[in-house]
């Protein structure tokens, strides 16, 4: 009898809203940050001076303002017409250098969290900058463009939902649907086959199959 081995292979094809896509500067990107959060990766060291910046616009591509982040020590932001000068991070990021970041707006608030971690969220009418509200509030973005002068973002892409489904040939399942963050599948082998892998596999909390 024959045994075959198969390896449990997780989808790496480019989804529309997950695909990571390298950072192109001063080029206008159509992008909802209301409703769809945005992540950047990079990989730049604390204390290196390098910046993430991101600029918002309308859709008739009407400038609004922007934030960044800069790598000093400690790490500081600005959030354009609402902080007025680079402010410390109220958290400092984690210590690893591969860092992903994810930046949400509402129209009362900014967040950025690095690695999970949730490191800055600032309401729009904390500040004493009356153009703050009346500039960031609402639902306003349609358009983003990452600055020329952005020495730190490296890739990005509009923070998905959930994980994507897949397909393992010779499981009992055959495919997976979409899955929600923090679910967990379990994969079993057809009879002839043998698993090369672990048996499950989870939906973390950045999205991704572990």
């Amino acid at each position: 009898m024959w045994l075959f081995l198969f390896s449990i292979l997780l989808p790496s094809m480019a989804l529309a809203t997950g695909a990571w896509s390298p950072v192109v500067r001063d080029t206008y990107i159509p992008f909802d940050l209301e409703s769809t959060p945005l992540q950047i990766k990079t990989d730049s060291t604390t204390g290196s001076g390098d910046i993430i910046w991101v600029e918002i616009y309308s859709a008739d591509e009407s400038y609004i303002a922007a934030v960044g982040v800069r790598f000093a020590s400690p790490m500081v932001y600005f959030i354009n017409l609402c902080t007025g000068s680079e402010t410390s991070l109220p958290v400092q990021p984690p210590e690893e250098v591969n860092k992903l970041w994810t930046i949400r707006k509402t129209a009362t608030n900014l967040t950025i969290e690095c690695n999970g971690v949730e490191v800055l969220n600032y309401q729009f009418s904390d500040s004493s900058d009356t153009r703050c509200v009346s500039k960031w509030g609402g639902d306003i973005v349609e358009k983003i463009q990452f600055h020329s002068a952005d020495t730190a973002s490296d890739s990005y892409r509009a923070k998905p939902t959930v994980c994507p489904g897949f397909v393992v040939d010779g499981s009992v399942e055959g495919s997976w649907s979409d899955t929600d963050p923090g679910q967990t599948v379990t994969i079993n082998c057809q009879k002839k086959y043998v698993r090369d892998g672990s048996s499950e596999r989870t939906c973390n909390s950045d999205v991704e199959w572990n």
